[in-house]
Parts: structure tokens; C-alpha cells; sequence
């Protein structure tokens, strides 16, 4: 049998074992993959849950600013059996209703102010859920540009793999003809068994970042996943991939900082906690004044045979004169918690200038690796290739084979390493800038 055919027999086998795996696994986009982890987030869930609660205790805090009403109804049978008294027994009975209304006029506004505070808690749950959802679909999309990345080094590792073998038998064939020595074929034996076991550890890699996508996306953590590379193919700049609409090299950093500051969940979040520490200052503040409430009662009592009733109505006003410097406390410590605020709002402004600077130059430099990746990967292939057909035309040794292999393979996934190391820069650049898709 030919080497060709060999070859080709090699070739086939594993052109039929990935496509069995293809049908057996689920084939999935990073579309796919991101609507999947939006629906089965434990987080985004969370956050959900938390947005209700935050909007049930703004309906609490509103009932505070209504009137409410309130009954209640008691009754006492009293029964009395004593031989020595001169009347023999005697029973009686106590039956009481009484019902109430109160309304607040004047809390010193403290009702208004925990309101307020209550509806700016729901905004910043809102704002929360929107960060929880940017950082997970930017997670996503990492997972799934490095999958992308394994599996192009495990086709490097493969086809490593198919030249190896091809190589060893070239190497026996030209032992058996005398033109070289036995160390060469213990060479490309070597050779070839690095390569394999190259090849098993980029697949254990490829599962474990399969594993960590299933979870992700709600699915079991052994189940296998083919990841729809059609968009190895295509322009990424002009598809809806979480990558800008142009490149790197047409985007100002300014202006991203810019664009990060009016975007970014995390300087909202700030905003309303200075806002909210305004209100929690006023909320202090209302100790200092008196509070005044409206209540009506509707009384009555059954003593049997009597029976009784009142109403009135008034104005009950609560004033706390003297408290021994308390209120004055709660004011300071609220006046003092603002600072603290301001201090971290400053703090998360600086961070996020310096996470989108950061993450410019990162992929400003992953962008300009790509065309010197390239060539090197058109080198390299040739290189090999040459080397190849000189050792089967025995002007050349087994270790020039490997060396060629080694560079050629290395040099193959070195690119597509740095071709989606550019996409995953730029996911991070669209995160930090608080991009949402």
C-alpha cells in the first residue's frame, strides 16, 4: 500500500470520527450559548428576586403615607358559684368592640423620605441585574472564544499527528532501503508519541472548558458540545458577535472612557447611592421634628343589661424634646456615610478608566500580533512542507522532520491563539465599556 493511500485511509477515519462526533453532539452558536445562560442564570435570577423584594418594600414604604384602620373585640363571661354568699351565685358578662382610624399628617419627613429611598432601591436592583447580565454574557463569550481556540489547536495537534505517522513510515521505508540508521526511525517514533500525547492533553483541555460552558448554560456537566465555528469564516467586525463594528485601530480610547462613563451599571449604581445617602441625612434629620397624626375611634361595651358607646376624633402630635444628643448622632453618621460614598464613587470612576485603558492597549496589541502571526504560520507551513520531501529524498535527518513539525504545529496554534485572543480582547473592551450585547 502507497503512502498516499495510507494517507488518505488516515485521513478519512478521522474525517468520519469528527463527523460522527458532530452528529452525536449538539452543535451550538455563541448566540446559542449566551441565550441559554441568560435563561438559566442562577444570578439573573437573584437579581430578579431581588428587584421584587426591592419593590415590595417600596409598597410598604408607601402604606407608611396612608391612612390605616384597625378592630378589635374581647369577651369575658365571668360565672360565680359560692354556697355562702347570701345571693347564692351570680354570673356577668363583658363584651368590648372598638374600631380605629390613623392617618399621619406630618412624620417630619421621614414617610416621604423612606419612600423615596424604597424607589431608589428598585433602580438600583434594575442597575445590578444589568451589570449581572454584562458580565455574564461576557463570560460566555470568553468560554466560547477559547473553545473556539482548543479546538483550531487541536486540529493543529491532529494534523500533527497524520505527519508524523506519515513520517514514521517514510522513515522505515528508507531504513529498510539502508539510506539511514536506526536512531532516525527512533526519532520519528518519539516524535509521534509526543505528538499524541499533545493532542490528549488539548483535548482534556477542550473538556474542561466544555465543562464550565455547560454549566453556564444550565446543561449537565459531562455533555458534549460542538461548537459552531461558521464564524471562524466570516468578517467578525461586521457581525453581531459582541465585537465593535469596526477595529481597534479606528477607536479612540477617550472617547471609550467616555462612552464607559456614560454606560457603565456600576457608576449608575454610585449615583444612586449618593442620592439615597442624601435621603438617608434628611431621614436623620426628622427626628428633630414633631410628628402629627389624625385618629378617629368608635368604641363600644356590652354589660349585660347595659350597653354603652363612644366616638372621638383628634389630632395626636409626638415630640421628642430631648433624646440626649441621639439625633444629632444619626444625622452626623448619615452626613459621614455620604463621604464614604463619594470616596467610593470616586475610586469606581478611576478603575474603570483604568479597566478600559487597560483593555484598549490589550487589544490594540492582540490586533497588530494577528498579521506577524500570520506570516509566521505561511512560514512555517512551507518550511515544513520543504523539509519534508528533503528527508524523503534522504537529504536530511529525522530531527530536522521534527524541528520543521514542531514549528509548523507550534506556529498553527500560536495564530489562531492570537486571531481569537483579538476577539476575546475586545469582549473584554466591550465589557468594560458596559456594552450589553
Amino acid at each position: 500500500m502507497s503512502n498516499h493511500t495510507k494517507n488518505f485511509n488516515l485521513f478519512f477515519s478521522l474525517t468520519i470520527s469528527s463527523l460522527l462526533y458532530t452528529l452525536n453532539a449538539s452543535a451550538i452558536t455563541m448566540l446559542d450559548a449566551i441565550a441559554a445562560a441568560k435563561n438559566n442564570s442562577p444570578i439573573l435570577k437573584q437579581m430578579a428576586l431581588q428587584k421584587d423584594i426591592a419593590l415590595e418594600q417600596m409598597k410598604m414604604a408607601k402604606s407608611d403615607m396612608l391612612p390605616s384602620l384597625s378592630t378589635s373585640f374581647s369577651y369575658n363571661y365571668n360565672d360565680m358559684n359560692n354556697p355562702e354568699m347570701m345571693q347564692g351565685s351570680s354570673s356577668s358578662s363583658l363584651g368590648q368592640f372598638s374600631t380605629s382610624i390613623s392617618m399621619p399628617i406630618f412624620t417630619g419627613f421621614a414617610a416621604s423620605t423612606r419612600y423615596k429611598m424604597a424607589t431608589i432601591g428598585i433602580e438600583s436592583r434594575r442597575l445590578s441585574q444589568e451589570q449581572s447580565l454584562v458580565d455574564l454574557v461576557a463570560q460566555v463569550k470568553k468560554i466560547y472564544l477559547s473553545a473556539l481556540t482548543i479546538k483550531r489547536s487541536l486540529m493543529a495537534a491532529e494534523l500533527a499527528v497524520t505527519n508524523l505517522e506519515a513520517h514514521l513510515l517514510d522513515a522505515k521505508k528508507l531504513y529498510a532501503d539502508g539510506m539511514i540508521s536506526k536512531d532516525d526511525v527512533l526519532k520519528s517514533e518519539v516524535g509521534l508519541a509526543n505528538s499524541k500525547q499533545s493532542s490528549r492533553i488539548i483535548k482534556t483541555e477542550m473538556k474542561s472548558i466544555v465543562a464550565s460552558l455547560n454549566i453556564l448554560m444550565g446543561q449537565p456537566i459531562t455533555s458534549e458540545i460542538e461548537f459552531d465555528d461558521a464564524s471562524d469564516s466570516v468578517d467578525w467586525t461586521e457581525k453581531n458577535q459582541g465585537v465593535y463594528k469596526s477595529e481597534i485601530v479606528d477607536l479612540d480610547v477617550d472617547d471609550l472612557i467616555m462612552s464607559a462613563e456614560m454606560r457603565r451599571a456600576e457608576i449608575k449604581l454610585m449615583e444612586k447611592s449618593v442620592a439615597k445617602s442624601d435621603l438617608a441625612i434628611k431621614l436623620a434629620e426628622s427626628g428633630y421634628y414633631p410628628t402629627v397624626s389624625l385618629t378617629a375611634n368608635h368604641n363600644e361595651s356590652y354589660n349585660f343589661p347595659d350597653h354603652s358607646r363612644s366616638e372621638f376624633i383628634g389630632v395626636m402630635v409626638n415630640w421628642k424634646i430631648f433624646d440626649w444628643g441621639k439625633t444629632r448622632s444619626q444625622v452626623r453618621s448619615s452626613k459621614l456615610e455620604k463621604e464614604i460614598i463619594l470616596s467610593q464613587y470616586k475610586n469606581i470612576i478611576d478603575n474603570i478608566r483604568l479597566e478600559v485603558h487597560n483593555a484598549y492597549i490589550e487589544a490594540l496589541l492582540a490586533y497588530e500580533n494577528i498579521d506577524a502571526a500570520k506570516v509566521t504560520l505561511a512560514q512555517s507551513k512551507e518550511s515544513w512542507s520543504l523539509t519534508n520531501e528533503l528527508y524523503k529524498q534522504g537529504r536530511t535527518t529525522s530531527t530536522e522532520v521534527l524541528q520543521a513539525q514542531s514549528s509548523y504545529t507550534q506556529a498553527e496554534s500560536s495564530y489562531y491563539a492570537t486571531y481569537f485572543g483579538y476577539k476575546i480582547a475586545m469582549t473584554s473592551l466591550n465589557r468594560a465599556i458596559g456594552k450589553k450585547e
